[in-house]
């Protein structure tokens, strides 16, 4: 009879505990964290490269705009990009005219950087932080070239004098 009652109603003094000890729960939490820890990291750096080479597309785009609409003579008129490198974030400004301090600021199309994305040394023969294409012919006399930084990677820009754009992108 007492067997009975113990396996029915159990017994005080026989107890069967299940359950996870402290040393346990913290080798699961360390692992976790390990784990956490790495996942944050590559998702950092896999952001800013795809900030990085989205801003460089942005830059190469807007050039091949300004190149387009000066060959194309929209507005009778010269267009041109201009690399803000003071503003914070850096930012680039697509604008009509043969320069910019003469522009049409009602033409102006500015495009920002991301924050951690910024212009390296701007290498453009003439010196100056614009590129300028005439009308008509889509030369520049500014060519050289220039690179956006991001932590360790950059996306390098090259215009040759015939306003021609190339790039070479980050690998990832």
């Amino acid at each position: 009879m007492s067997q009975w009652f113990n396996k029915k109603l159990g017994n005080p003094r026989i107890r069967n505990v299940s359950g996870f000890t402290f040393v346990e729960l913290a080798i699961v939490i360390a692992i976790f964290s390990i784990v956490l820890g790495a996942a944050v990291m590559t998702l950092g750096n896999f952001m800013g490269n795809q900030s990085l080479r989205s801003d460089g597309e942005k830059v190469v785009q807007t050039l091949r705009e300004a190149h387009v609409r000066s060959t194309a003579s929209e507005w009778d008129s010269s267009w041109g990009v201009y690399f803000d490198v003071v503003a914070t974030p850096n930012r680039l400004v697509l604008f009509k005219g043969t320069d910019y301090s003469l522009r049409d600021p009602t033409f102006d199309q500015t495009t920002d950087l991301y924050p951690t994305v910024t212009f390296g040394p701007l290498l453009l023969n003439g010196g100056g932080s614009e590129i300028v294409f005439s009308k008509r012919s889509g030369l520049i006399a500014q060519d050289g070239l220039f690179s956006l930084v991001s932590n360790t990677q950059a996306f390098t820009v090259a215009v040759n004098p015939l306003g021609l754009t190339d790039f070479t992108t980050p690998t990832l």
